[in-house]
């Protein structure tokens, strides 16, 4: 895990850069190990697209419940 990204982690979780530094579309795939978690958190001013390719997960936005993925 980057540093930059340990403090929104609870367990193991990768983070790999897809995407050219210097884009307008940043692309990123998270890894997650089982039972791993990301903190609750908002991403202001931009919009972000998740597609779950193996495992399964929950995902929520504000004020919704949440889904599973």
């Amino acid at each position: 895990m980057n540093q930059k990204y340990k403090n929104y982690f609870d367990g193991d979780s990768w983070i790999a850069r897809l995407s050219e530094e210097n884009t307008q579309v940043i692309i990123d795939n998270v890894t997650f190990a089982p039972e791993s978690r990301n903190h609750w958190h908002i991403h202001h001013g931009v919009q972000q697209i998740l597609v779950c390719v193996g495992g399964s997960g929950w995902y929520q936005e504000w004020r919704k419940q949440a889904i599973t993925m």
